[in-house]
């Protein structure tokens, strides 16, 4: 009877101390910086998480510098004329402040002024850029019907445009004023692109 109880004692201190000692929890798996508000600063980007690369953000979310001179070598291409002729540079762009977007320093996150700088790059930027607009047409459309101010809607400037409209181009004064600055070329379009090339 003593041998039988020893062994049930011993059974019992085996299976005692082969019982896990804390409950098995489900665990998950958090990819540090790819979730919006993050603290952690670096991680590996997910490419299925709502976290984009700050590198291909669109243009108006990112302030980027304009072309240099010595990028560009304007001594050796002329503005306005063929397309394939246009240099192509890379230049430097920050990511606007509150815009949420994944970068290796931040993480994923809405940068602020106390924040390092989110930067990112362009490449293949053309040194002259064309927004559209064809200085013949132009210059038709002002002679025509500038009186309406619609060569100022034209070229950018609606608040002038407008001002033209309301008043009949100041009786016509306005409209033989703006004809002139147009064909001397002192009017140009107001987002800073240049004519577009005549061929």
């Amino acid at each position: 009877a003593t041998a039988t109880t020893a062994t049930t004692t011993t059974s019992s201190n085996a299976t005692t101390s082969m019982a896990p000692t804390d409950t098995p929890t489900a665990t998950s798996t958090v990819v540090a910086g790819n979730t919006p508000g993050s603290n952690t600063p670096v991680g590996i980007f997910q490419p299925n998480s709502p976290c984009v690369l700050c590198n291909v953000l669109p243009d108006e979310f990112l302030v980027c510098d304009e072309p240099s001179d010595a990028q560009c070598n304007f001594g050796d291409q002329t503005p306005g004329g063929d397309y394939a002729a246009i240099r192509l540079v890379t230049v430097a762009c920050t990511v606007l402040d509150g815009v949420v977007c994944y970068s290796d320093g931040t993480g994923c996150a809405a940068g602020d002024s106390d924040e390092e700088p989110r930067n990112v790059t362009r490449i293949d930027v053309p040194c002259v850029k064309f927004g559209g607009h064809n200085f013949l047409s132009t210059l038709l459309v002002s002679l025509f019907f500038g009186w309406t101010g619609a060569d100022r809607f034209m070229l950018g400037y609606t608040s002038l445009g407008l001002a033209k409209l309301f008043t009949l181009g100041m009786i016509g004064s306005w409209w033989v004023v703006d004809l002139l600055l147009l064909a001397a070329g002192f009017t140009t379009p107001a987002d800073g692109s240049q004519w577009e090339p005549f061929y």
